[in-house]
């Protein structure tokens, strides 16, 4: 029993010698639990315990994409090892949504998910994909890397602490393009931070230099900043690529978990990097691996034997191939390339330049003598099933020794090594002893090598008259081959083409035997169909040569692509065509991305927006309509302004985001009562209180509801579906009552060069950005329409200025791109809305208050001048009347709407008036104050006499006739009680006799 425990032991630490440590990498980690029919994949994570122990967190530890949703509910942080738990550094990926409810004691995010970068929004909550919802303790959200939402929206809100949520430019993440306001809402979130940007730019410190763009900037040390993602740290700058005589370096910061990118100045102009063979990798040196490969990435220079042999390699084989030893120009030692299944071309090897084999001392011969493949080859190519072409030489290719060994390579036509041979090393086998050993037979034995020429021709259907071939359309022609003067030798035709990156490639190119995605989309044609027959040319002796063609469709407009037709044969004599390219005709692009405005001054509007992702062309120019929106809800009749709170709502500059109740005054009181339930007018702010209920109520019953599976997440299949009594109405579905009250924006984009809008003033002024930081102001002209002014700005650019505006006015703004082929129109335009800031003293009124005393009723009219240009709409007006006798003044709520005048009644003595406006924009300035006096009337026979009015007399008889009666009912009520009391008294006493049995007369 000894001898058996101490074997298992040997063998356990024998295991833990010998194994080798897995390269995680890629990990795609799935819900523990298989949620049922209708319900979508949740991982929950909570505190759990006395210790605050995270539930759900080691599951998702070693996980870089999870296929499902994550939901944060209820964590509370209470020390160091809490939040150690939840921190996932290696999730990049979440293809559901992500929700961060309840969540304490931790001031951002960037400490949960430093990495993650992708939401795909395939599992929603309600139609978002991000929910940061009522976290107290939450003061920066700080998602370093995210950079996508693929579908769905962002709700963050009732996050007290939390800042800058406006300052981050949302509409770019999400790639959903929608119309609907609630597809981003961000409010009741900390709208008071203490160094919010202003303007929307960069105050860059003393020091970090002019332009504050390219960095994010940190106080204190000038060298103290981060690069963007995408950019190079070079010295005190940041660069999208090194320049010359620099090396790009990433360095990893394991404690902050950063990674550094910067631009290493080199010893040579060439940055040269030399990677020396190691055998101590398990392998030999052999590069039989994705990861052996990766490790010769970068390197120009090789110090030992190249050797690939690639049984496998992925799907990426090519690409990997290409990226990790694309740069290699020398080799010192041989090359050999064998036995490797995936590999087509050998055009990584395009900057190869010299094969120098090593030297080593021969002992028994007593000199030096090259290292190479079994004593006489510098480079072998053997065996390799799929391969089919070689590289592109150097004119200055090199083979210092040794010879060359090209077999078994049945893929391989031998003309396609011959040039190699005869032309690049100019060998022959009798040229300084160098062997040169091509198989004629073993290569190119499994295709055919003998190719004859297909004259094949390609063009752009302008206007294709059948809807198989709409839009885009391409014509394929070709003469019919004929092998050994037979058409019947010809099986079929292949019409192969694909998207080229440029004119330089050949049919091999991103092609490898592994790869599941094909590069090249294959049509076969039957030989001789009759119905692709198009025209005959004649030919002596035969019949007629036919000429064949075929219509491709659904292609992407202004696209290269690269065509070629080849036949099937039944003799090794094959037919192939040149390859020919075919760029398509640009198109009308699709709607601009990421559009929103926000206010530069009371007067100016700065419109940002991002290139269409379909642009179907260069685009040429943007054209910016805009014109005042037509509803407001300040403007809705039948609300009383005196008895809703009215907030402030001219600082914000998110011209995008209207739902923030703190910004756009709405109520924090029930504001839907109506008795009249008929007649009720559903309103945006009735829909936006009653689907925030709704979105809390969910939420919180997803959190608080336990289920028997452990999966509480709403969807899309279990809730009731957006109805417009939940959701604005979109531009698709809109009909005439939506119209009428101003729920669909639709504008018009047809020009007339016939009118102009003169009455207003427009400037067009945006920033080019240019790799040397530098920055060119453009001024645009505007475009004649009819009714709608338009803007034109350049086709590179993506921001504009909009002049001359009026001061706190929404305008409904839409941005349309243009090609050669014409400009985008309704629906492929994107529409967005913006406010201009609040102007100073535009809600002063005008002129001074007039007050008008009638000292015989006491009663004094009030009467001022309304605002010439308000901020907005006057909600109501606030009238402070002071009275000397009295300790606080009596402020008087008047409706904006009504006449500008009221009547008071007071008491004899000194008073003061002044009045302001309140509009949406807040409140105006107090007028100065009025001074007035109500005063008493003398005798007018000058007696000194006060004058008694009628009405004097009647107040004073009455005041004297109440009190009689009150008198006169409390001696009543006195009488009253006193002599019931006297007569209780006074009753008299009643005897009641009772016989004694037991009694007995002394007589007895």
């Amino acid at each position: 029993m000894k001898n058996k425990g101490i074997l298992i032991g040997v063998i356990w630490l024998l295991k833990c010698c010998l194994s080798r440590p897995q390269d995680h990498g890629y990990e795609l980690c799935k819900p523990n639990l298989t949620p049922p029919f209708g319900r979508v994949k949740v991982h929950v994570l909570k505190s759990k315990g006395p210790g605050n122990s995270c539930q759900g967190c080691a599951e998702l530890k070693n996980c870089t994409t999870f296929d499902g949703a994550i939901q944060i509910q209820g964590y509370r942080v209470s020390d160091a090892n809490s939040a150690k738990e939840l921190y996932f550094p290696k999730l990049t990926e979440i293809t559901g949504h992500l929700l961060v409810s309840l969540l304490f004691n931790i001031k951002d995010l960037k400490g949960i998910f430093p990495n993650l970068a992708v939401i795909r929004g395939r599992y929603l909550f309600l139609d978002y994909a991000l929910v940061i919802y009522q976290n107290n303790g939450l003061e920066q959200i700080n998602l370093p890397s995210l950079t996508t939402i693929s579908s769905g929206g962002i709700r963050i809100e009732k996050n007290i602490n939390l800042c800058y949520v406006k300052t981050i430019r949302w509409k770019s993440i999400m790639k959903m393009n929608s119309d609907d306001p609630y597809s981003l809402v961000t409010s009741s979130n900390n709208n008071d931070c203490y160094d919010l940007c202003y303007k929307g730019e960069c105050t860059v410190p003393a020091g970090h230099g002019a332009s504050g763009k390219q960095y994010c900037w940190s106080s204190g040390d000038p060298s103290d900043f981060s690069c963007l993602k995408h950019y190079y740290k070079l010295e005190s700058t940041c660069v999208l690529e090194c320049p010359a005589g620099y090396q790009a370096k990433e360095k990893i910061d394991f404690i902050r978990w950063e990674k550094t990118k910067t631009c290493e100045a080199c010893l040579t102009e060439r940055c040269p990097r030399v990677c020396k063979v190691s055998s101590n990798q398990g392998n030999g040196g052999i590069i039989d691996s994705i990861s052996s490969l990766r490790h010769y990435k970068g390197c120009t220079d090789i110090k030992g034997n190249l050797e690939i042999k690639l049984r496998g390699g992925g799907q990426t084989i090519a690409k990997e191939l290409e990226d990790n030893l694309g740069m290699i120009e020398r080799v010192t030692g041989y090359i050999v390339i064998r036995e490797s299944v995936a590999i087509v071309t050998l055009k990584f090897l395009k900057n190869l330049r010299l094969i120098e084999p090593e030297k080593t001392i021969d002992v028994q011969k007593r000199r030096l003598v090259d290292v190479l493949y079994n004593d006489r080859y510098a480079l072998t190519i053997m065996d390799n099933p799929k391969l089919e072409a070689l590289w592109d030489f150097r004119s200055d290719l090199q083979i210092t020794a040794g010879g060359i060994l090209v077999r078994m390579n049945p893929r391989l036509c031998p003309g396609r090594i011959d040039p190699l041979v005869n032309d690049v090393l100019q060998w022959t086998n009798a040229s300084l002893g160098r062997p040169v050993d091509v198989s004629q037979t073993s290569n190119g034995n499994a295709v055919a090598c003998q190719v004859k020429a297909i004259n094949m021709t390609v063009r752009e259907l302008v206007k294709p008259m059948f809807s198989a071939c709409a839009d885009v359309c391409v014509e394929v022609s070709w003469e019919e081959v004929r092998i050994k003067e037979d058409y019947r030798n010809v099986l079929f035709y292949s019409i192969s083409y694909r998207v080229a990156p440029d004119r330089d490639i050949t049919e091999f190119d991103g092609v490898d035997a592994c790869s599941a995605t094909q590069v090249w989309t294959r049509i076969d044609v039957p030989a001789g169909d009759p119905g692709t027959v198009n025209t005959s040319v004649s030919s002596p002796g035969f019949r007629p040569v036919n000429r064949l063609s075929r219509f491709i469709g659904k292609l992407t407009p202004h696209t290269l692509y690269a065509f070629y037709v080849e036949a099937a044969t039944l003799n090794n004599t094959g037919a192939r065509s040149a390859l020919m390219f075919l760029q398509t005709r640009e198109m009308i692009p699709s709607a601009v991305v990421g559009l929103e405005a926000s206010y530069l001054d009371p007067f100016t509007l700065l419109v940002k927006w991002q290139p269409p992702l379909y642009p179907n062309g260069n685009i040429t120019k943007y054209l910016v309509q805009y014109q005042q929106s037509e509803y407001s809800v300040w403007r809705q009749p039948g609300i009383d302004w005196c008895i809703r709170q009215v907030l402030r709502d001219g600082d914000s500059k998110d011209g995008d985001d209207g739902k923030d109740a703190d910004k756009n005054g709405e109520c924090k009181v029930n504001i839907t009562c109506n008795c009249d339930e008929e007649k009720e007018v559903d309103k945006p702010e009735k829909r936006a209180a009653l689907f925030a209920k709704e979105f809390q109520d969910v939420l919180f019953k997803a959190i608080f509801t336990k289920t028997k599976d452990d999966n509480p997440s709403p969807t899309n299949q279990t809730t009731t579906p957006p109805t417009s009594m939940t959701f604005l109405v979109n531009g698709t579905n809109c009909t005439a009552e939506d119209q009428a009250n101003g729920l669909c924006e639709q504008i018009s984009t047809t020009a007339s060069p016939t009118s102009t809008a003169s009455d207003v003033t427009t400037e067009s002024t945006y920033t080019t950005p240019v790799s040397n930081d530098s920055s060119t102001t453009v001024n645009t002209t505007m475009i004649p329409t009819t009714s709608i002014p338009v803007l034109e700005a350049n086709g590179t650019e993506g921001s504009i200025r909009i002049s001359g505006l009026k001061h706190f006015t929404d305008y409904t703004i839409q941005v349309c791109a243009c090609t050669s082929a014409g400009c985008a129109t309704n629906t492929r335009c994107s529409n967005t809305r913006g406010r201009t800031h609040r102007k100073e003293k535009a809600d002063d009124l005008t002129g001074v208050v007039k007050v008008h005393v009638n000292n015989a009723t006491r009663s004094f009219n009030i009467s001022w001048g309304q605002p010439v240009d308000p901020n907005g709409v006057v909600l109501k007006y606030d009238v402070e009347v002071s009275y000397a006798s009295r300790s606080s003044p009596e402020i008087v709520c008047w409706q904006g709407h009504k006449p500008s005048w009221l009547v008071r009644e007071g008491m004899y003595g000194n008073y003061s008036v002044r009045v302001r406006a309140i509009t949406p924009a807040g409140n105006g300035s107090w007028t100065s104050p009025v001074l007035f006096t109500i005063h008493e009337e003398k005798d007018p026979g000058g007696s000194g006499k006060l004058v008694q009015s009628s009405r004097v007399g009647v107040i004073v008889g009455s005041s004297l006739a109440a009190c009689s009666v009150f008198i006169l009912t409390c001696g009543i009520v006195i009488w009253f009680v006193v002599r019931k009391r006297y007569q209780e008294k006074q009753v008299p006493t009643v005897l009641y006799a009772s016989v004694n049995p037991e009694y007995m007369n002394s007589t007895d």
